[in-house]
């Protein structure tokens, strides 16, 4: 498992997970070519990346959104009312919108989208279960939630 912090602040949020052949990229704040540049330095092409993930619709996490998706054609993950903010979501193939209800898989990785507080419409972090470990992204948080909370280690997967 790998972690990657393209970008994070409030100019644009950008962070890679590899977990085994598996490529995911949570939020997408910055321009498809900087997003390109440095996923070349980690040796990972975009159009190679199985899903993007969208924690909420501000525009430090969306901000590249529009060209990265209408270029790559991939999968973006969001709740439905934050896809209702998004609006060049209607510039994109059906087939790319794909709406967050509970737990999923992309490859091997079990993806559990939970709630944060955040001063969005519906905001959401990410844990991550791929074999034995863990990870866990939560931006923007205003608390520390049940989820994020050190130590709290049940899987799904048990």
């Amino acid at each position: 498992m790998q972690v990657h912090t393209l970008a994070s602040g409030s100019t644009g949020n950008v962070t890679l997970f590899k977990f085994g052949n598996t490529r995911i990229l949570v939020d997408v704040g910055i321009s498809t070519r900087r997003i390109e540049n440095k996923l070349a330095l980690l040796g990972v092409k975009a159009g190679d990346l199985d899903g993007v993930l969208i924690t909420h619709e501000h525009s430090d996490h969306i901000k590249g959104l529009d060209v990265f998706i209408r270029k790559y054609q991939l999968p973006v993950f969001a709740r439905p009312a934050t896809w209702s903010k998004i609006d060049c979501r209607k510039k994109f193939p059906g087939e790319c919108i794909k709406e967050l209800e509970g737990t999923f898989s992309l490859g091997k990785v079990l993806i559990e989208p939970f709630a944060i507080s955040h001063d969005a419409i519906d905001p959401v972090g990410f844990c991550f279960y791929y074999g034995k470990r863990k990870a866990v992204i939560a931006t923007d948080l205003g608390m520390v939630s049940r989820e994020v909370e050190p130590g709290r280690e049940a899987s799904p997967l048990a």
